[in-house]
């Protein structure tokens, strides 16, 4: 898709959209053909996707509830791909049986001076969050380590409003089934 309809499908102003891209702070990889400077203006849904993810994470802009650094979103955005990816589950998946989340889970370790904080993407359901947090918590049982800080967002409503946004644009793309990984 050209640069359009990828900023309709994120919901994006074009200024905003060149600071991050110039500061590569979109999820998209450098250096391969699929970065944004070796693609020009072809977007796929997916980047839309990756972008939107992304944004959820930072906030809008406007100082309304930002969670991550935009460095640090694309991150974590890149990240949470891959553990989809060894999931099998794309959350662009129309078929997807319930809402997928992505985000980090900050974790600081007492028994340390001064105290380290690990941040740890999670990938999958909401429930999965507590049996995650345990399930780290028991690798280092010598660590005084505990959860921080949550940062979570909601990928399959992601997904829903990028597919919406690309469907009202005649993006044939937004109604195919994506791809499982499998």
């Amino acid at each position: 898709m050209r640069r359009a309809a990828l900023l309709y499908c994120i919901d994006i102003d074009v200024p905003r959209f060149k600071v991050l891209r110039a500061r590569e702070q979109f999820p998209i990889v450098v250096g391969m053909n699929d970065d944004a400077e070796s693609r020009g203006a072809n977007y796929t849904l997916d980047d839309a996707f990756r972008m939107r993810v992304t944004l959820d994470m930072i906030g809008d802009g406007e100082g309304n509830a930002p969670a991550l650094a935009p460095s640090i979103a694309s991150s974590v955005v890149v990240s949470l791909m891959g553990q989809f990816c060894v999931k099998g589950r794309h959350p662009l998946d129309i078929l997807a049986p319930q809402d997928l989340w992505g985000g980090v889970v900050v974790f600081e370790d007492q028994s340390a001076d001064p105290i380290p904080r690990y941040d740890q993407s999670f990938a999958g359901d909401l429930s999965d969050i507590p049996s995650y947090i345990a399930d780290f918590l028991l690798r280092w049982p010598e660590h005084k380590t505990v959860p921080v800080r949550l940062i979570m967002v909601n990928v399959s409503r992601a997904a829903r409003f990028v597919r919406q946004r690309a469907a009202d644009l005649g993006i044939p793309e937004s109604l195919e089934s994506y791809p499982d990984w499998n």
